[in-house]
This record gives C-alpha cells, sequence and structure tokens, in this order.
C-alpha cells in the first residue's frame, strides 16, 4: 500500500455521449414537500426524505476514462443511500456550454444544472436568469434548509462576498474554500539539466534567458514550452507575464483602479521578451497550435528542459518561483484559488422540491460530505496510519491505474466544501505533475495576489452591453498575442493596437469593471 497524501488533479476529458434533448420528470409546478426536518449544523451527512424523491442534475462528464454517468461515481452512491434523495445525471453533447443557451430558450430545463462558472449563464447572469425565471433565488430557502453551507460562506469574508450577486441574489452551490489555497501550479525545470550545467534555479527574466540559451546550446530541441494555449493565466506563458506587474484580462493596477492588462506597457515588456526568445528558438515555436498529445510527447522523451504546470514523465523537475524582472521583487499575479471555486450548481424554477434539493446540497458542506467528495470512504478508498492518509489498494491498483480509480469514488471539482488546508494538501494535484520537491506549493505560493480580479457580477444592462463587443476585444487581443511574439505584425505597430482596443470599446469595458469591483469590495 503506498501513502498517498495528495489527490490527482482531475483532468478534463472528451465529454460523454449524451442527449441534450431532456425528459424531466421532477420538474413541473413548485410543490413544497411537507413534513420536511429542518437541518442543523452537523459533522454527519443528514438524510433528508424518507419519501422516493428523483431530481434531475445537468452537468459535463469530465471523468468519461472512469464513468459513462455521474451515477456510477461512489460518492453519489453512497450518497443517495444517506440521504434518500436519487439523481438522475444528465450529460451534455459537444460543447457543454453551447448547450446552455438552447435550453433557457426552450425553457426545457433539469431540476439542477451546473456549470463552470457564472460567467456562462445565459442571458445577462445570474441575477437576470433569477429575472427572468430560469433559475431560483435562494436567500430564503439556503437560510431555513442549508445552515451547514451558510455556515460555511460567513466563516470568510471572501465567501461570503463572492457568493451573492449585485442584486443581493444568493444563486448556486459552488465548490466552496474557506481558506486561501496554496497555488498549485508554476515554473517547472528538469533538474538534470540544471545539475549537469551547473546552473542555479532561474529568478529573473535574465536568468531564465541564460538558463535557456544553455539549455539550447546542450542540445534541448524545445527550451521553454508551454502548456495548453489559452488555459489559463498560469498555464500557457501566463506565470511569465506576472513578472511585469500586469496578466491577461483586467486586473487591479496598484493605485486600485481596473486595468486591461493587454494594453499596458507591462505587457509590451512581455511581447518584447518572449519575441527575442521566441526569434532565439528558446520557446515552442508551435506554442499557440501544438496538440496535448503531440506537448506530451515532447515533455516525457527529453526534448524539453522547461514547462509550466505540468510533469515530464520520469524526469525529475524543480519548481522554480514566479519570475520577475527585478531580483527581488514579487510578481503580484499568480494562480489562485478563489473562495467561491466555480462549480455552481443551480436550482431552476422547474425543480418540484427545491427544499430538497436544497438540504441535499446542504449535506455537501458537512465535513464527512467533504471527505466523502474529496478522498472517499474511510476503509475503502483510505485509511488513517499514524494521522497520516494512506490509498488503499483499491485505488492504488485500480484497472487503467490511480487517477481512473479515484476518479470513479470521488469527485473533486464539483459543488462541496474543501474543508481545511490540511484536507487540501490531501487532494494536492502536484503529484501528478511529477513535482518531486516538497516546497513546490510554498515556492509558488510566495507572492502576493493583489493585483488578481476577483470574480465579478454584472447587472443585466451592463452584461448585455458588455457581451455584444468584449468578446471582439478578446479575439482581437488574443491574436495580436500571437503576431507580436512570432513577429507577424512588430511591436512597432503598438501604438495602433491600443488605439484599436480603444476604438472597440475597451475604455467603456474597464468603466463597467470598475464599478461591478466597487460594488463588490464594498458588499
Amino acid at each position: 500500500m503506498e501513502k498517498g497524501k495528495r489527490l490527482l488533479k482531475n483532468t478534463l476529458i472528451v465529454l460523454s455521449a449524451a442527449a441534450i434533448a431532456i425528459s424531466v420528470s421532477s420538474c413541473g409546478k413548485k410543490e413544497a414537500k411537507t413534513g420536511l426536518k429542518k437541518p442543523q449544523v452537523t459533522d454527519k451527512i443528514y438524510r433528508v426524505t424518507d419519501e422516493p424523491v428523483k431530481l434531475t442534475y445537468w452537468v459535463k462528464n469530465d471523468k468519461t476514462n472512469a464513468v459513462s454517468n455521474y451515477a456510477e461515481i461512489e460518492t453519489y452512491r453512497v450518497l443517495q443511500e444517506k440521504t434518500g434523495v436519487e439523481i438522475e445525471f444528465l450529460h451534455p453533447v459537444g460543447v457543454w456550454h453551447e448547450q446552455l443557451p438552447i435550453m433557457f430558450a426552450a425553457d426545457d430545463l433539469p431540476d439542477i444544472i451546473e456549470t463552470v462558472n457564472s460567467n456562462v449563464v445565459p442571458g445577462g447572469g445570474p441575477d437576470k436568469a433569477i429575472e427572468d425565471g430560469k433559475i431560483l433565488r435562494l436567500n430564503e430557502l439556503i437560510e431555513e434548509y442549508a445552515p451547514n453551507y451558510q455556515k460555511a460562506r460567513l466563516s470568510d469574508e471572501e465567501a461570503r462576498r463572492l457568493t451573492v450577486t449585485d442584486g443581493g441574489n444568493m444563486f448556486c452551490f459552488p465548490k466552496l474554500f474557506t481558506f486561501e489555497a496554496k497555488s498549485w501550479g508554476g515554473p517547472l525545470i528538469r533538474k538534470d539539466l540544471l545539475e549537469d550545467l551547473n546552473l542555479k534555479k532561474p529568478e529573473t527574466f535574465d536568468d531564465w534567458y541564460h538558463m535557456l540559451k544553455a539549455f539550447k546550446e546542450y542540445g534541448i530541441e524545445i527550451p521553454l514550452m508551454a502548456d495548453n494555449p489559452g488555459w489559463d493565466t498560469t498555464r500557457e506563458f501566463g506565470v511569465f507575464i506576472g513578472g511585469f506587474d500586469v496578466n491577461k484580462g483586467f486586473i487591479v493596477g496598484r493605485d486600485g483602479k481596473i486595468k486591461f492588462g493587454q494594453m499596458e506597457e507591462g505587457y509590451k515588456r512581455y511581447l518584447q521578451t518572449f519575441n527575442k526568445w521566441y526569434q532565439e528558438g528558446l520557446i515552442d515555436p508551435e506554442f499557440d497550435t501544438r496538440s496535448g498529445d503531440s506537448r506530451a510527447e515532447y515533455l516525457t522523451s527529453g526534448k524539453v528542459g522547461a514547462s509550466v504546470a505540468v510533469g515530464f514523465g520520469d524526469f525529475e523537475v524543480v519548481a522554480a518561483p514566479y519570475p520577475v524582472e527585478n531580483r527581488g521583487d514579487k510578481a503580484r499575479f499568480r494562480q489562485k484559488n478563489w473562495r467561491n471555486g466555480r462549480y455552481e450548481a443551480y436550482i431552476t424554477s422547474k425543480c418540484k422540491y427545491p427544499e430538497i434539493a436544497v438540504m441535499w446540497f446542504d449535506t455537501h458542506y458537512t465535513k464527512e460530505g467533504a471527505d466523502l467528495f474529496e478522498i472517499g470512504q474511510e476503509g475503502v478508498t483510505y485509511e488513517l496510519v499514524n494521522g497520516e492518509y494512506v490509498w488503499t489498494d483499491t485505488i492504488m491498483n485500480y484497472p487503467g491505474g490511480k487517477n481512473v480509480g479515484l476518479n470513479k469514488y470521488t469527485i473533486v471539482n464539483s459543488p462541496h466544501l474543501v474543508r481545511t488546508p490540511d484536507s487540501f494538501e490531501v487532494l494536492d494535484p502536484i503529484e501528478v505533475r511529477k513535482v518531486q520537491t516538497e516546497d513546490a506549493q510554498a515556492i509558488w505560493s510566495d507572492g502576493p495576489t493583489d493585483g488578481m480580479l476577483p470574480p465579478l457580477t454584472f447587472r443585466t444592462e451592463e452584461s448585455d452591453e458588455l457581451n455584444s463587443f468584449i468578446g471582439e476585444i478578446n479575439s482581437y487581443a488574443a491574436k495580436m498575442y500571437v503576431e507580436f511574439i512570432k513577429g507577424t505584425t512588430p511591436l512597432d505597430y503598438w501604438d495602433e493596437y491600443v488605439s484599436t482596443l480603444k476604438e472597440m470599446g475597451i475604455d467603456r469595458a474597464i468603466e463597467i469593471y470598475q464599478g461591478a469591483y466597487d460594488r463588490l469590495m464594498s458588499r
């Protein structure tokens, strides 16, 4: 039996085939369930109902390597056994977020819908969806039937702010952190190359340049490889952008005002740096198009010297700090899990038993519920040995590997409570990335996050206005990002680039974001 103090980060994988067209047996006119016992704050998963109740739950399947339907996940099987609530999972086909507007327009809604975050709620966000009668305002239901969730969200100021809209609506059950989670992503460098070339871990961009040059001269085909293009600000080459005191998208400037990072002077310096590295063959020449399979082949075959957030097969790697321009500085941008950690579930207006749905979710925020979602069942998936978590043979020897086993028995990316820093260490995804240093997370977490913009909600009219032009801005900025780095458009074009963003409405977008940010901070 192998000790497993860290849970694998669930890998996003191909969605399962299931029709979007849904026939929802438990939906229709809302009927209050009589005789419900008001729940209390507890550590245990409690019985919700003794009468047969089925709820339909629409969510994309991220675990197709282990299950064809979430009903096969042991967490949900145990939860049904303990709560008395049966869940019928409905998985969309194809691009899941493209299916949401179709469902909303047709008013063909299940009892529950789970998305990655509220930004994808059709029609202008959660407040508009509540106004339009698509999803329920949960304030009163949560106050009466979700004491464990309410206790968790009120235990942290950031969690409190992020779990209510500008309109004062509680609208979802999220994956909820009540602590500052350590960064799980950052720069990784092959240890053998540092040792062979007698190099220290780099701190500044100059350090990185000299290291990458040395890798190139040593025969490494791609000294620095990005992660999946456009994934998030900590992948691709995003960890390098923060060292120039900017980031992609909207940020909080040092003056407390909202900026669009991709038109700030720091961003220009980043582009100049990476254009130089690109021209000298120090970064992946196909950084914007390389497939995941190709990337994995390069990483595991010894053709890459450094990367971002991902592992190198059997090569031992070390974690490096986020790069900065000047030695001793700290980047203001890094990977961060906000307290409202995405994976939000909404109860729709079609739900026949909203009280039961709320109580069912409330059990996810108990200690027993949190453990069930994150590490499974003691004696089945793990044992406690001298106070340390040890994965059982059920997980370690699962057909297809440990990751498949955990996908079968647990579901970390879902609405539930991430309980404590100690429990999170058990779930630490670093193991899957082959980081073989104990201090990886400490290295990556060593720095402020005050420049990072928290998740915002917009008023209906703001959302409608933003949606009319922000997509065009983002597409243009993404296009120019690649062209500037590759040199197909010279950086002499920078002023024209900024002017084009202004013509497209970026100043108005900044104004809208500033208003939403100010409202968030005043909640």
